[in-house]
């Protein structure tokens, strides 16, 4: 049972003249057939090898998985589940061998030859020479297979709401639990287990938790031991992984009264957020989204040095990338975020950022959270 990005992917490799394609980045696996690899604990000591989905020039989807993911490999849009052993109670095994050996099956099974479609930054040696040896000409497909990963299917927008009210309950959470005294690790600790209780499983997080002047006017850094203190800002930008699938968005709010400058950059950053929401509709390049919000806040004598928005989906960071250097239009079924930045040292920072879904008629907003300078 092809999915619709394994389809798109047997596209991007014909575009590349190859036949078959080989994906191994954890994030694009689950992109292709919704195999869910675990990110937190890092590579499985009992792996030889990333799991890998083999896509045939018609969509059709293998995938290689050690004995302790096979029944999670069960439950994706696979045509067929190859499992190697990779752990036994009872005596050490060769796990890299298990592995050649299993990815060799799936090529000779499939006739796979001449030219194939791969992730350069993420293919394995072993994987590499196995091909080498039989002659199959491997071409870097990453940039290719990655852009077709931008038009999300139903299956994957459902999963990103999902994930979506997540980061709104995160937003929430925080708002609610910032308190003066308690330091930004136990902010942090508070949010995150809102969410994995709402969320029923483990879930993995990125973004920036920043409190006080100093810290939130150096735009990103995780939670630490410092201790909130009364009046200052905070800068939550929370994005949650939940069943696969990233969530991102960012709110930034003062735990008691803001300094009326601060109350202006904060209104700045939304102006100029909500100036990217009018201009983002299909068939507008990024980089036009870029050029509205970053003059707006220019016209105020900021600017600031990070992306202005991005997509999302398997991988928190995804295309299209909203910047200067981007041209590619939105489409509809895209999901991206947009995230204006205000910044002035002596005073704090701002960061107020959303999630859409791309409409026929503009963006939708996947995130339920508003963006209140002193919202208790």
């Amino acid at each position: 049972m092809s999915s619709l990005t394994s389809h798109r992917i047997a596209a991007a490799a014909a575009r590349l003249d190859a036949g078959w394609s080989i994906v191994s980045g954890a994030d694009s696996v689950c992109a292709a057939s919704g195999h869910i690899v675990p990110i937190e604990t890092g590579a499985s000591p009992f792996a030889g090898g990333p799991s890998l989905a083999i896509v045939g020039p018609d969509g059709a989807l293998h995938l290689v998985v050690s004995n302790l993911e096979s029944a999670a490999a069960a439950a994706t849009d696979a045509d067929r589940v190859t499992e190697y052993i990779g752990f036994s109670a009872d005596r050490p095994e060769p796990y890299l061998e298990h592995y050649a050996a299993a990815v060799s099956s799936v090529i000779e099974a499939t006739g796979m030859r001449d030219r194939v479609a791969v992730e350069a930054d993420s293919l394995p040696w072993s994987v590499g020479e196995l091909l080498r040896t039989r002659g199959i000409a491997a071409v870097d497909g990453t940039a290719e297979f990655a852009r077709a990963r931008m038009i999300k299917a139903p299956a994957q927008l459902a999963a990103l709401r999902r994930s979506a009210a997540l980061a709104a309950l995160a937003q929430h959470t925080a708002v609610a639990a910032a308190e003066p005294g308690m330091s930004e690790l136990e902010l942090f600790s508070t949010i995150r287990g809102a969410v994995e209780s709402a969320a029923g499983e483990r879930v993995a997080f990125a973004g920036d938790l920043l409190s006080g002047i100093e810290r939130t006017s150096k735009v990103g850094g995780w939670a630490t031991g410092r201790r909130i203190e009364a009046d200052d800002m905070i800068v939550a930008d929370l994005a949650p992984r939940v069943a696969g699938y990233w969530s991102d968005s960012c709110a930034t709010f003062v735990v008691g009264r803001a300094t009326d400058r601060f109350a202006r950059l904060h209104a700045l950053a939304s102006t100029a957020l909500h100036a990217g929401i009018d201009a983002a509709k299909p068939g507008v390049p990024v980089n036009e989204i870029d050029r509205v919000v970053r003059s707006t806040i220019a016209a105020e004598g900021f600017e600031y040095g990070h992306h202005t928005g991005h997509g999302i989906g398997t991988s928190v960071h995804e295309f299209p990338r909203i910047i200067p250097g981007e041209d590619t239009p939105l489409e509809t079924g895209m999901v991206i975020l947009l995230e204006p930045g205000v910044y002035e040292p002596g005073v704090g920072g701002v960061r107020l950022e959303w999630m859409f879904e791309v409409t026929d008629h503009g963006l939708e907003r996947l995130t339920d959270f508003e963006h209140t300078l002193e919202p208790r």
